[in-house]
């Protein structure tokens, strides 16, 4: 049953006494991310938006792990392996104006993204 807990003068309900789930944490940082990069592209702030930008892949590789139910199987590491193809890419064109070179990188690990869901979503 629910267990009710007295905690800072306040009566919470939940079974483990925890205002906020590692899933809500999680999503939060997330989501957190996603704003103040758009914070800094209204702002015209690229630095500032491509530093918060690129944490959108690493949280969601987090929130698929915590979120995830059942066994880690092939098609857990094909979408993990999308992700953190997506991230690199991310990284590589945000210092694409340093050297071409990153650019086609980065758009070889979307690239290869791209295949990672379409073999996950195939073997599902």
């Amino acid at each position: 049953g629910d267990v009710y807990k007295r905690q800072d003068n306040r009566l919470m309900k939940g079974t483990s006494g925890k205002i906020f789930s590692t899933k809500a944490i999680w999503l939060y940082l997330l989501l957190t991310s996603v704003v103040l990069s758009l914070v800094g592209y209204w702002f015209q702030h690229n630095v500032f938006a491509g530093i918060f930008k690129s944490l959108y892949m690493p949280l969601l590789c987090v929130l698929l792990y915590v979120n995830w139910e059942g066994a880690i199987t092939t098609h857990f590491y094909l979408i993990q392996l999308a992700f953190i193809c997506a991230w690199i890419g991310d990284v590589l064109i945000a210092f694409s104006y340093i050297k071409i070179t990153y650019l086609i990188l980065g758009g070889c690990f979307f690239g290869g993204q791209h295949i990672a869901y379409i073999w996950a979503n195939l073997r599902a």
